[in-house]
């Protein structure tokens, strides 16, 4: 094994304030070993995928130098049993209200959305059905305007004439009547029958 100065991935993971179980799931995913901790390049390569400047790595003798003494830290800690954490944590503490929320906001948006877009096409359908029998209806308007107007004049006219058709046909009766009761003058009686004197 080449001499190479490594960190460990709970000092890397300390050092950088990271969660040890997500950079170790991250190693994985880019093909980095741990198990015999961390070469500079594979520390810069993790400090490029969580974004932050790279830490400089302490350097791990491999060895005791022979010219400087081995000192233990000794027997005065008193180690404790690790403390049990709670299975379950929440975020409540951390907020000082309340929130309003709907279930299924982009459910609802999509309802609405498509509500919407019914009622437009209906309004726009209706406009246009209304625009169209407005249309009908102004055509039928000057059509009859027109036909209305030649209807008051043949009136006029037809007044005029008929007046002075039944002038004319009563003064022809009346000549004929004149005519026919001249002719009366000439009729012969039967026999018997005087004619009453006047």
């Amino acid at each position: 094994m080449e001499s190479e100065n490594r960190l460990s991935l709970h000092a890397f993971c300390r050092d950088n304030g990271l969660a040890k179980s997500t950079v170790y799931e991250r190693c994985k995913l880019l093909g980095i070993s741990t198990s015999e901790g961390l070469s500079v390049d594979d520390c810069n390569r993790l400090c490029r995928e969580f974004k932050f400047k790279p830490v400089q790595v302490q350097a791990i003798p491999e060895a005791v130098s022979s010219t400087r003494p081995h000192v233990e830290s000794g027997n005065h800690q008193i180690v404790l049993s690790a403390p049990s954490l709670p299975a379950t944590l929440t975020l409540e503490n951390l907020r000082s209200g309340s929130v309003t929320s709907i279930a299924d906001p982009l459910n609802v948006a999509a309802s609405f959305l498509q509500n919407a877009d019914a009622l437009i096409a209906a309004m726009n359908g209706d406009l246009q059905r209304r625009q169209q029998e407005l249309q009908q209806t102004a055509t039928a308007k000057d059509a009859i305007a027109q036909k209305a107007q030649e209807l008051k004049l043949e009136s006029r006219l037809y007044q005029q004439n008929a007046n002075a058709i039944d002038q004319a046909q009563t003064q022809a009766t009346t000549q004929l009547t004149t005519a026919l009761e001249a002719l009366q003058a000439f009729t012969k009686k039967p026999d018997g029958e005087s004619e009453s004197s006047s």
